[in-house]
């Protein structure tokens, strides 16, 4: 008797070992994953398998729970229905979908496959909510689910417009869904808006993790990440908001939907991209040629114009001469928005010498010391306006038309401009220190691809894009930004101290261009008081040309006829 019940017992024992084998086989596999809302996790889905994922227990007191998956590249598809219908599926690198749940119900299941044929790492996020919180997507009209909390980032040149369907109020088990159209609905919630940055030219899997893991929940969304803008749900409002970006620099959006009355919150499903084709191998980070050459160019004209540029002034002026006239070029070309951008940029540079030597000239016949230093002083505010603007100061919502920011950029340009004009040598130096800073330190900033260089282009892309007007300016702030936006008002300071410095023991330059030109000889007097002038009426009277501002003019005659300052 006791040998027939130990070898039943033994029996009982190997089929749950034999049971605990199986599932463990089939989860190793991708066929069952048993879910549990304990934060992040990272798992391996299998390729050519459909994983069967689900999560069970007591929902009481709940409203409804929200899922999503997250791969860096691979697209993965998933559905509350094993057929992966249309109105039931999500299919991208990132996926998401909120199941309500309903009277009685025990367990929620999901299906995930993968659309390639490697395996594929990814993070899961589950995560439950009451009915005294939002509903993200409640209000969905456009995206396929009945139920969408989904966000669908546009990306297009240079920009990204990241849109979501309106949120609505959750509900107890068992009750019908509140109405959208109530007032009290859209009055009730607030929408922010939330990016948080990858490391520069980072596109290693550990970062993606790691950056993605800080932006599911809503506690850490507002950690970690940075708010870009709010948006209500009004007659006029907008579920889309269009955000700054650069290919090849990864960025994590995060949508949080705020009830008023409760003070709860959800999030919408993050969402991750890199503003590049991964397939097509549009996210390389190699540098490319012009990266390399280009920075080289500009480092040489930077130390110049930081060490001599006010020393060396013709010199100074064909160079200014030159960035003048390329930049108003390619922002005219630009108008024609069929124009390749090779052609435009060799069209523009190259006309740009010809603009160069053409101020040359100019300066060189008439030598008017204010046009001497407008230009420069111009070329000087057109870059202290653009830091102006990439700040929070350009996202004020009134520069969102072309005339308000037309005339607001050029305000800008013409108050430094305007306001060193007087001081001729003080506006030639702080312009030789400012402009000559900048180009330096891009020699580092365009090979390292950082946001300085958008001080720059953000001005460049708001004058040729027709659509970069109503766009958020924002940017990533490394620890390589941090660094390079320091040291450019240091080099700013220690450039025009120096070329005050070299300028000292020089002679000062003749501030005021006369109108009439002063006689070259004193005119002779006999001793009865009377000019000799009738005696020589053919001698010249009137001296050559004055030399103007950046030349050092010969010394008169007299000693009182020296030079102005």
């Amino acid at each position: 008797m006791s040998r027939t019940k130990t070898l039943n017992m033994a029996r009982q024992n190997s089929y749950l070992l034999f049971l605990v084998v199986v599932c463990s086989w089939d989860v190793l596999n991708g066929d069952i994953l048993e879910l549990e809302s304990v934060g992040p996790s990272v798992i391996t889905l299998a390729a050519n398998k459909t994983l069967q994922a689900w999560t069970k227990g007591s929902f009481n007191g709940l409203s409804f729970i929200k899922i999503q998956f997250h791969s860096q590249f691979s697209n993965v598809s998933l559905s509350s229905d094993s057929t992966f219908s249309y109105s039931t599926t999500k299919s991208g690198s990132s996926v998401g979908m909120i199941q309500v749940l309903k009277l009685h119900q025990q367990n929620v299941t999901w299906y995930i496959r993968v659309e390639g044929t490697e395996n594929v790492t990814a993070i899961y996020y589950l995560e439950y909510y009451f009915p005294d919180d939002p509903l993200p997507g409640g209000c969905n009209q456009v995206f396929n689910l009945e139920v969408d909390p989904s966000i669908v980032l546009l990306s297009k040149l240079k920009r990204t417009d990241v849109w979501f369907q309106w949120a609505s109020l959750a509900v107890p088990i068992g009750q019908d869904p509140i109405n959208c159209e109530l007032q009290k609905v859209r009055d009730s919630l607030t929408y922010d808006v939330y990016t948080y940055f990858l490391s520069a030219r980072d596109q290693s899997l550990e970062e993606f993790i790691h950056a993605t893991k800080k932006m599911l929940t809503t506690n850490d969304i507002i950690k970690y990440g940075t708010k870009v803008t709010s948006v209500s749900d009004g007659p006029n409002s907008k579920s889309l908001v269009a955000i700054t970006s650069e290919p090849n620099q990864g960025v994590v959006y995060a949508v949080i939907v705020t009830r008023k009355d409760t003070g709860r919150q959800a999030a919408y499903v993050t969402t991750v991209t890199y503003s590049c084709d991964h397939k097509q191998g549009e996210c390389s980070s190699q540098l490319t040629a012009v990266e390399i050459i280009v920075p080289i160019i500009l480092g040489f004209c930077g130390l110049f114009l930081m060490a001599l540029g006010h020393n060396y002034f013709k010199t100074t002026q064909c160079f200014f001469g030159y960035i003048f006239t390329s930049l108003l070029l390619y922002i005219v070309i630009s108008t024609d928005p069929d124009q390749d951008e090779t052609v435009k940029l060799a069209v523009s540079l190259s006309l740009g010498v010809v603009g160069g030597l053409l101020w040359l000239l100019f300066w060189w016949y008439y030598q008017f010391p204010t046009l001497s230093v407008f230009l420069v002083g111009l070329c000087a505010g057109y870059l202290m306006s653009s830091v102006l603007f990439f700040t929070p100061f350009g996202n004020i919502v009134w520069w969102m038309t072309e005339m308000n920011y037309s005339l607001a950029f050029l305000c800008g340009i013409l108050i430094y401009t305007v306001a060193l004009l007087a001081y001729y040598r003080l506006l030639c130096i702080t312009s030789c220190s400012l402009v000559g800073s900048f180009q330096f330190l891009m020699t580092f900033g365009i090979p390292l691809r950082s946001s300085f260089r958008s001080i720059f282009l953000n001005s460049i892309y708001h004058q040729t894009m027709a659509d970069y007007l109503d766009v958020t300016v924002i940017f990533p702030c490394n620890t390589q930004d941090i660094v390079l936006f320091t040291f450019w008002p240091v080099l700013v300071v220690v450039s025009i101290f120096w070329q005050f410095y070299r300028e000292r023991p020089r002679e000062r330059y003749i501030s005021i261009r006369p109108i009439l030109p002063v006689a070259d000889d004193d005119v002779e007097q006999d001793n009865s008081g009377d000019s000799l002038s009738s005696q020589n009426e053919t001698a010249r009277l009137l001296t050559s040309r004055q030399h103007g501002y950046g030349a050092v003019p010969r010394r008169s005659r007299r000693s009182n006829n020296n030079l102005v300052t």
